[in-house]
């Protein structure tokens, strides 16, 4: 087991050991037993991403709770932070629990406002060249054109 880096919304850095997860599954039974831990491969990352479903019986379909990502997208290594999560998310805890649309809001206000940042940056570096006619273009060499 190791240690994994996380980095909350205000730069803090924590560093929480590694779970196994015959660990996490059982902390998730005995929180609930109906609470079961699957992984999958998330194609956009290439990596496992943890998911936490309840699973009310055989008629039927498992419900979703929760999985485990940063809070861009990214799959996190296994922790038993994901069990933190799933009980601030229990109905019957007196946790208040994030809404998915306001998680949503959030996200998409944050990733305005750093794709702003970044238009700004490369405004301010590009701006008095453009102003000036002066803009440096590479020209690149034709390969027909190669000395050889």
């Amino acid at each position: 087991m190791g240690l994994v880096h996380s980095q909350t919304d205000s730069g803090l850095v924590i560093a929480e050991e590694s779970a196994d997860e015959a660990a996490v599954a059982r902390a998730l039974k005995q929180l609930d037993p109906t609470l079961e831990l699957t992984k999958q491969i998330d194609p956009a990352y290439m990596r496992w991403v943890y998911k936490v479903h309840s699973c009310l019986g055989s008629e039927r379909p498992p419900v979703f709770i929760t999985d485990w990502r940063d809070k861009d997208g990214t799959p996190r290594d296994l922790t038993f932070s994901l069990v933190d999560r799933v009980r601030r998310l229990d109905r019957n805890s007196r946790s208040e629990a994030l809404e998915a649309d306001r998680m949503n809001d959030e996200f998409e206000r944050k990733t305005l406002m750093r794709r702003q940042d970044e238009l700004d940056a490369l405004r301010s570096e590009y701006e008095p060249a453009l102003k000036s006619n002066r803009l440096a273009v590479p020209i690149k060499e034709k390969p027909w054109q190669t000395a050889t």
